[in-house]
């Protein structure tokens, strides 16, 4: 996903992960990866979700990307991604979500890039004059 979001750089997207884990497992793997991301400055996370996903080796991963964090409230922020997530109907991560719509389909990355450039263009598109 990383390619995908430099190769469009030049649109304005706000990208932000959701997670979907066991809020009550604070040890489990998907529980730390989750909160040392949400730990990280938005402008990073993005590149350690991609790091993960790609590579998947939780040593390597956490030796790079684990940081402190306040426990408290990313914890927080993980059951509310949590409720979120059901309130959504998403019972399933990583989930793509494009204009408040859920992709329900598996795409390749150049398919993502695709829809992505169609629906820049679309909103790009000025509107006809207002009689």
């Amino acid at each position: 996903m990383e390619q995908v979001i430099s190769d469009l750089d030049h649109i304005h997207m706000h990208l932000s992960p959701r997670f979907l884990v066991e809020a009550h497992d604070k040890e489990s793997k998907a529980y730390i990866i989750s909160a040392s991301i949400l730990a990280l400055p938005l402008e990073i996370q993005n590149e350690a979700l991609t790091d993960w996903f790609q590579n998947k080796n939780y040593k390597v991963w956490t030796k790079k990307w684990q940081r402190s964090f306040d426990k408290t409230v990313i914890h927080k922020q993980l059951i509310e991604h949590r409720n979120w997530c059901f309130s959504q109907q998403i019972n399933y991560t990583p989930a793509l979500i494009i204009n408040n719509k859920l992709v329900t389909s598996s795409y390749t990355k150049d398919q993502i890039k695709d829809i992505i450039i169609e629906l820049n263009n679309k909103l790009m598109q000025p509107m006809e004059k207002a009689v």
